[in-house]
């Protein structure tokens, strides 16, 4: 791993899952008693530890298509999971909230995410 990849994955929060290494993705978990229904799951935001239980996942950064790399990608992938039946906007920018307020509660350090998801809402709508 290089010093950059390295510098922007320590400014990430840690798992919501383990708790111990830095989220590199946003994983959704299909609710297993409520699969084939709308909106029957949960946003969180992990890493490596959830690859085998996630049922969808985005890359929070990835050489310009991960989710925080810009906000026109953020809208892409919005306008895209808004098509899945199973995709809630509120879960979502709930933990997209969770999410902010982790890395507001540590320390700058590397990039800072260019816009908030209120702004992704309107650019979305």
């Amino acid at each position: 791993m290089n010093a950059r990849v390295s510098a922007v994955r320590s400014c990430l929060p840690r798992c919501e899952t383990c708790g111990r290494e830095p989220a590199t993705v946003f994983s959704w978990f299909t609710d297993p008693d409520r699969w084939c229904e709308p909106r029957s799951g949960a946003w969180k935001f992990t890493g490596t530890c959830t690859g085998d239980r996630e049922t969808y996942y985005l890359a929070i950064r990835g050489h310009g298509r991960g989710f925080l790399d810009s906000l026109s990608v953020r809208v892409e992938w919005i306008r895209h999971l808004s098509e899945k039946r199973w995709f809630d906007l509120s879960d979502f920018l709930a933990m997209l909230a969770r999410f902010e307020a982790e890395r507001n509660s540590a320390p700058p350090r590397g990039r800072q995410v260019a816009g908030t998801h209120r702004q992704l809402l309107e650019r979305v709508r």
